[in-house]
């Protein structure tokens, strides 16, 4: 599918097939069972002024919750620039002045090409997303690779954590700026590095979705062993089976913050979706398959730590 509309957009200089494009990639990406959906916007009016696509997060169990994740707006490729760039910024600021969250994402597209931006309301204004790199990058080169790390920004709960996915890796720099040829002797992405949409085109049927990063345990907690099937954890705690392996990790990664109490226990808590503070206690998180946890009242979040107590 990817494929087909790939090839529409290539051959056809109009604001749609840009368009049919991006909405099927962006749609991939933001998948309804790790509580996202990536909606068209409609304007009330019947008018034109409108965001394509909007990636929305929403929690299961409370549907009506939804909170627009960043605004990405698409032209042609022979669209002028500035005006594309405009466009999204007026979209950006209507976005975060309605919702008075502290920044939205947002990008810009002229065919396969996107340039990617972090509209913040203290600053009113775009800024590069990508500050080393601010410029148009085709989704087709390598570099545009990149493209992941924006989807990953979204995905990731704690909004303090953006400026860790707004850097470019060492291993892209040089191709990213165009000094020399990628730095590997096959000519592919280093470790840790996602592969060019182009070179993954003839594998259409390939779902893996990048964007949940895995990281370390914050309370510097070892790794449990291997356990064989039918093992108990810890403290006799029954493990659940999970029969996937790749995408057994699926949904929304947080970090367990622990607050320090010098008379009292110390509390525990994540940040949700939402962006908003969980407090949380060790009885809310269930064991799965030997090294990670889910939180019990809404399992799309997960953790490699626990609080404890």
């Amino acid at each position: 599918m990817i494929g087909a509309v790939i090839n529409y957009m290539l051959g056809n200089d109009i604001e749609h097939a840009t368009s049919a494009f991006w909405q099927v990639f962006l749609q991939s990406q933001f998948r309804l069972e790790e509580g996202w959906s990536a909606i068209c916007e409609q304007p009330s009016d019947g008018g034109r002024d409108a965001v394509d696509v909007i990636p929305y997060a929403y929690n299961l169990n409370y549907p009506h919750s939804l909170f627009k994740a960043s605004v990405n707006e698409f032209k042609r490729p022979s669209h002028p620039p500035d005006k594309l760039i405009e466009q999204t910024r007026r979209y950006a600021r209507r976005a975060v002045t309605k919702s008075q969250a502290r920044y939205i994402l947002a990008s810009s597209m002229r065919g396969p090409e996107f340039m990617l931006w972090v509209f913040s309301r203290h600053n009113d204004t775009l800024e590069p997303f990508f500050p080393q790199l601010p410029r148009f990058i085709s989704i087709l080169e390598p570099e545009g690779v990149l493209f992941y790390q924006y989807i990953s920004a979204h995905k990731d709960p704690d909004p303090d954590s953006l400026d860790s996915y707004r850097q470019i890796p060492e291993s892209m720099w040089a191709l990213a700026v165009g000094t020399q040829p990628f730095p590997s002797s096959s000519n592919q992405p280093g470790p840790g590095v996602a592969q060019p949409l182009s070179s993954t085109l003839p594998e259409e049927h390939d779902e893996t979705v990048p964007g949940v990063q895995v990281g370390e345990d914050e309370f510097g907690q070892a790794d449990e062993g291997d356990l064989d099937e039918g093992e108990e954890g810890e403290e006799g705690e029954a493990i659940l089976p999970v029969s996937v392996h790749a995408t057994e990790r699926s949904g929304i990664k947080v970090r367990i913050h622990r607050e320090t109490h010098v008379i009292r226990s110390d509390k525990y808590w994540f940040t949700n979706q939402r962006r908003e503070r969980v407090d949380t206690t060790r009885d809310e998180w269930k064991k799965y398959d030997r090294k990670y946890y889910r939180y019990k009242p809404d399992t799309r979040y997960w953790s490699e730590t626990r609080p404890d107590n």
